[in-house]
């Protein structure tokens, strides 16, 4: 059974999700990759896909491409969504040729009632909490009358780590904390505010703080944080050089980063709120307000973490011997979230669905 992924290769969340599916599953015998509208390609990334064919193109109008893509896979699998714009609905193509739909969805950006959601026959949870929405939603859809081809078949499985990218590094002490904020996230979702509010307050360790822009970081820095602005040739690295890693978004689709860290050796501390809690960290910061926030069209909750609770944890931790811990989670997480096993896994679910 040939599947082909469609989907961006830049140096994101989700282009390295893609990539990773391309390295571990030796199913996916296609990649077309997409331009993207502001990032370059990720060159390592398609340079290093085995016995996949790449095949880049640009987001409309590229239809030889399309075409050639569709004619050569009997699966097409998607991360988030497709991608693709313009008139070409890739979705709906690959029906009309028989072709079998899979979607990745991150809950958040999921447009629920889109001709291509609707359209897409079977749907992979990456946390439990995706599972309960995407399962609850479909019931929404069923009671108001739309038709989606991937109702009941909503599959509860998990997302993890490519362990062969991200070695295990055990860590002795707690003494470096590191907060990545990327490429910032959408409406600063990754709480740099409140993060650099709790490593204001007196007694708060220093932050090592790394970024690939400052527009989407919050301004009151701390004083003592080292801003380090750039990217990283390869993802292990950014976990190098820390102990502690906070991820205290105010959303999330999966938390990537929580399952590359923790298999990395270090800890992390994450918001007590799903998908984020789900991870398997002991160190949750409670939420101190749950509000409202506008998103591709529609609300979301957004948890927003509470900055003296994370300082408590962080200055609990400071200086202390983490190395039981940091052994005891590589046994457990990299055992727990081997993506080339959990892939395995979804493309049983694919033969079950799709044949």
């Amino acid at each position: 059974m040939r599947v082909g992924l469609v989907g961006w290769g830049i140096a994101s969340g989700v282009g390295s999700m893609n990539y990773d599916i391309v390295r571990l599953a030796p199913w996916v015998t296609h990649w077309l990759v997409p331009k993207h509208p502001n990032s370059e390609n990720h060159e390592p990334y398609l340079q290093a896909c085995g016995d996949s064919e790449v095949i880049k193109c640009e987001l409309a109008g590229s239809e030889a491409e399309y075409k050639y893509f569709l004619d050569s896979i009997d699966v097409l699998l998607y991360v988030e969504h497709p991608c693709l714009r313009g008139s070409y609905n890739i979705v709906l193509e690959a029906k009309k040729r028989g072709v079998f739909v899979i979607g990745v969805p991150m809950w958040e950006w999921w447009p629920e009632s889109k001709d291509w959601a609707l359209a897409t026959d079977m749907l992979w949870a990456v946390t439990d909490f995706t599972y309960r929405y995407l399962s609850s939603l479909s019931d929404v859809l069923f009671a108001h009358g739309f038709h989606h081809c991937w109702r009941n078949k909503v599959v509860q499985g998990q997302w993890g780590v490519n362990l062969d990218e991200f070695p295990f590094v055990p860590r002795k002490f707690a003494k470096r904390f590191v907060f990545i904020n990327g490429n910032g996230g959408y409406k600063l979702r990754k709480a740099s505010d409140v993060i650099f509010d709790a490593f204001s307050l007196p007694g708060a360790p220093p932050l090592t703080v790394y970024t690939q822009q400052t527009e989407r970081l919050a301004e009151n820095v701390p004083r003592s944080a080292n801003l380090i602005l750039g990217n990283f040739d390869e993802r292990k690295d950014v976990y190098a050089d820390g102990d502690v890693f906070i991820f205290c978004s105010y959303w999330e689709g999966l938390g990537l980063g929580l399952y590359e860290a923790q298999c990395s050796g270090a800890l992390v501390v994450t918001t007590d709120h799903a998908p984020m809690n789900e991870c398997g960290t002991d160190f949750v910061v409670p939420v101190e307000k749950f509000a409202q926030e506008n998103l591709a069209g529609k609300k979301i909750v957004k948890a927003v973490p509470s900055a003296s609770d994370l300082f408590e944890i962080v200055h609990s931790l400071n200086g202390v011997n983490i190395s039981e811990i940091s052994e005891m989670n590589g046994l457990i997480f990299r055992n727990r979230y081997d993506l080339r096993k959990i892939l395995g896994m979804m493309y049983e679910q694919v033969v079950h669905y799709a044949t």
